[in-house]
């Protein structure tokens, strides 16, 4: 094989070389962005479920002072009428 045939084969393969390498690194480029988006959307994800989860907590917490409140004010009505009946006179109102 003459001289200039083996540097005309040897350019052929480093230029085959060069395109797979160009190849791999693009894919490599993709691969890297798609890890890339796939956490941002993790990232946001949490965050949005964060957001979720302190509201749901703020909720349970105002329907508890609602409760309470309301537990506080029927206490306040049974104690009046616990007092009512034992301090009404035997045989009155039975």
């Amino acid at each position: 094989m003459s001289a200039a045939r083996k540097a005309a084969r040897i350019l052929t393969l480093l230029l085959m070389i060069s395109g797979v390498t160009l190849f791999v690194r693009a894919q490599e480029a993709r691969r890297q962005a798609a890890l890339q988006a796939r956490s941002n959307a993790v990232k946001e994800a949490r965050a949005k479920a964060q957001t979720q989860v302190q509201a749901a907590k703020a909720d349970i917490e105002s329907d508890r002072a609602a409760a309470e409140k309301g537990l506080q004010g029927e206490a306040a009505a049974l104690a009046q009428e616990i007092v009512r009946r034992v301090l009404q006179p035997a045989g009155a109102g039975r």
